[in-house]
């Protein structure tokens, strides 16, 4: 009965789990669409706007040129000639000038005089006599302004000009190009086959890269996702960019072949999950059940529901006594933690405090030799600032911003000054960034210590600090121009960082740097700490490397 309604929450519950899944897929599946389109119309709103500019560019070209020639006075003498020997005669002198004219416009193949009497001239092109026959019939007949006409496998778009001359005879400028060169401008968007593109003039189309007839154009725009229409010029030409609906169309087919493959991996998965779930938790639930069956004194019963109560109620009480011994250990464990933290929280206290000792010692011996000298006035501001400050260092192991503790380096380097002046200059690089970053109290003021009193040794010089955040780190860097070190003094110091707890000096012109580095070791972790750099020739430079994040909690060395 158990083993039943096991199964039976297994299928429920694999149901529930296809049916979410299937709807995960569909509102994926959704949401997809509808980006792709959002990205689709983007796409071909940039594209529609390039293609016209350049379309617009070409034909406007055409037409402005038309307009020009069919002023130009040579060409309106030629429309006057009487003899036609002197309409060619005046044709040839146009040509040859009106190239000023036509210069510039590199679209027009084919430039044509074409009088209504059906004589012609071509100032430019190569256009067969039987296709200027034809655009001069269709003028005539037509009196249109744009005109398309085919000879020799080749389709010729024409901008037609009226020739202004006070005559009997009607003259026009046909300025011809071939078809090809504007579905060229359409090829650049080849790589975009979801962008349509055509050129209409009235319910003709004159080139397109998708459809040459009207009717399909016009359905292919109410299904599309965007399109765009622009007049062009005062030819009647229009241009339309539209971006159709096959893309989306193709994802949808690829998401609905998908599917079953997906319900196939689901079942499989489902099967595999059913196999498993017999073997690892019913099968070893039967173990269970047998052998607390076999080893009770009070046998259970082998069915009925009386047999499986009393096995929860067994299993419970396991569970329970289990859950008691885990809390006990638990407890213990955490006894032990707390002990540890205290004691490395006495031990950075400690530390702390040698730290303090070693800074007032040294300022009290300048406070004397300034007593010493006669100059109370500045032993009375030392003392002064010694007292902020010591009320500060002594404020307990508690976070302090970057942005203060630099302060207080400038007001430690103020009482240095007082003793040696004239000995050093002193440079803090702060920024209003350091007050989200948050280091132990009074860290860096023992490191400027030793760059004032050893790195420079009573020589002039100057002591820098800067800080620069570096990920989830922050690199403060004390250096000064003193006299370094020679290499077996910095391979001895680099060992005492290297091994703090091997030199437990009491000495307090030793302590403060291996203080520095156990106190960060153990407050911030192994990762971090002090490393320094000297030379005899450009001095020394001590890289202290702490976390930048603004929380700090005592962390196991």
């Amino acid at each position: 009965m158990r083993k039943r309604s096991i199964h039976r929450n297994f299928m429920i519950a694999m149901g529930a789990l296809s049916i979410f899944l299937v709807l995960i897929w569909v509102l994926f599946f959704l949401m997809t669409n509808r980006v792709l389109q959002n990205n689709l119309t983007a796409q071909a709103e940039a594209a529609s706007d390039s293609i016209m500019l350049s379309m617009e560019r070409e034909l406007s070209a055409l037409e402005n040129t038309a307009y020009a020639l069919g002023r130009y006075d040579r060409i309106g003498d030629m429309i006057a000639a009487e003899q036609t020997g002197e309409f060619y005669d005046l044709g040839g002198i146009a040509a040859a000038r009106s190239e000023l004219l036509t210069e510039d416009n590199s679209t027009a193949d084919n430039v044509v005089v074409i009088r209504s009497d059906g004589l012609f001239y071509r100032l430019r092109g190569r256009m067969g006599n039987t296709a200027v026959k034809r655009a001069a019939f269709l003028i005539n007949e037509g009196n249109e302004r744009l005109i398309t006409l085919s000879s020799n496998n080749t389709t010729y778009i024409g901008v037609v000009e009226k020739v202004i001359e006070n005559c009997s005879l009607d003259g026009y400028v046909c300025l011809l190009t071939e078809k090809t060169r504007l579905e060229n401008l359409f090829n650049t968007f080849s790589d975009m086959d979801y962008l349509g593109i055509t050129l209409m003039v009235a319910d003709k189309v004159i080139c397109s890269n998708k459809s040459d007839d009207a009717g399909e154009v016009e359905k292919a725009l109410e299904s599309a996702l965007f399109f765009k229409r622009r007049d062009i010029g005062f030819t009647g030409l229009s241009l339309i960019v539209y971006c159709d609906n096959s893309v989306p169309d193709k994802v949808g087919r690829y998401f609905a072949l998908a599917l079953p493959v997906m319900a196939v991996i689901l079942l499989a998965a489902m099967a595999i999950a059913a196999e498993r779930m017999n073997r690892h938790i019913v099968r070893p639930i039967n173990s269970i059940i047998t052998n607390v069956t076999e080893m009770s004194d009070d046998p259970l019963p082998k069915t009925g529901e009386t047999y499986f109560d009393d096995l929860v109620d067994h299993v419970n009480a396991m569970l329970a006594s289990i859950k008691t011994r885990d809390r006990e250990l638990l407890d213990s464990r955490l006894k032990i933690k707390d002990s540890e933290i205290q004691a490395e929280k006495t031990l950075i206290s400690l530390l702390k405090k040698q730290i303090s000792a070693h800074f007032t010692v040294n300022t009290l011996n300048a406070v004397r030799a300034l007593i010493n000298k006669d100059e109370k006035e500045k032993a009375a501001e030392i003392c002064n600032e010694l007292s902020e400050l010591l009320r500060y260092a002594n404020a307990g192991e508690d976070k302090i911003s970057l942005m203060e503790e630099f302060h207080v380096l400038e007001q430690y380097a103020s009482i240095m000054r007082k003793r040696y002046p004239d000995m050093f200059e002193f440079e803090a690089v702060n920024d209003d960034s350091f007050a989200d970053v948050f280091i132990p109290r009074m860290l860096l003021q023992p490191i400027v210590e030793n760059a004032i009193l050893h790195g420079l040794a009573n020589k002039q010089g100057s002591v820098s600090v800067t800080a620069e955040i570096r990920g989830n780190d922050v690199v403060i860097k004390i250096y000064d121009n003193g006299k370094g070190m020679s290499p077996s003094e910095l391979a001895e110091v680099r060992d005492r960082l290297a091994n703090p707890d091997k030199y437990r000096d009491t000495d307090l012109s030793h302590v403060a740097l291996i203080n520095v580095q156990r106190r960060i070791k153990l407050v911030c972790g192994e990762k971090y700490g002090v490393e320094t750099e000297s030379g005899e020739t450009f001095g020394t430079c001590v890289t202290v490397i702490l976390p930048a994040d603004n929380v700090w909690t005592v962390k196991r060395a």
